[in-house]
């Protein structure tokens, strides 16, 4: 008999290690992180309501979290049953870095959820996040230097970088080549 009318939704049965997967991420705790991963649970695994380890820490401003799942392979952009994604929680939260490392490495901004609102619809009223999708969005994406918070200085010191003059008229000093004899 085909009957007509609701069907029931069941909850998936996780594994232990995917929700614990999934709490670490929400909490920013990465060495369980760590741990978890090393155990080859799929980065990409959902908890009981449908949100993956990359929804949990997006939505709380985990940037380290998010940094450390998209870096073991999880993918950019999933989406829960509502259609919603990591970025959309990043912007409703207004976690502006998540939103950018989000963007940057292929979440797209302009994607709706069931109900229609895209992540710039999702930031708070007149916030640089909402600024920062909308720059996304006319094709303007964020400078990676900013969202790392590097300022294009050198890993090591100043000091131990050797300064070489060159003089314009003889060029670059010549190259000294292995074993050969010292004058």
């Amino acid at each position: 008999m085909d009957e007509e009318g609701p069907q029931p939704t069941y909850m998936k049965c996780t594994n232990f290690m995917e929700e614990s997967l999934c709490t670490a991420a929400a909490q920013g705790k990465l060495n369980k992180m760590i741990r978890i991963l090393q155990e080859r649970v799929d980065p990409d695994c959902t908890n009981d309501v449908g949100y993956t380890p990359l929804h949990l820490a997006a939505e709380a401003g985990q940037f380290e979290a998010v940094k450390l799942l998209l870096c073991n392979w999880a993918s950019p952009d999933p989406l829960n049953a509502s259609k919603v994604s990591p970025l959309h929680l990043a912007a409703k939260n207004n976690h502006y870095k998540v939103a950018q490392l989000l963007i940057l490495v292929g979440a797209d901004p302009g994607r709706a959820c069931w109900s229609g609102c895209t992540p710039r619809e999702f930031a708070p009223f007149d916030s640089a996040t909402q600024h920062m999708i909308e720059q996304c969005l006319k094709g303007e994406y964020p400078d990676p230097l900013e969202v790392f918070e590097m300022k294009g200085e050198p890993l090591v010191p100043a000091f131990s970088i050797p300064v070489v003059e060159v003089d314009p008229k003889k060029g670059p000093p010549p190259k000294k080549e292995k074993g050969a004899a010292k004058k």
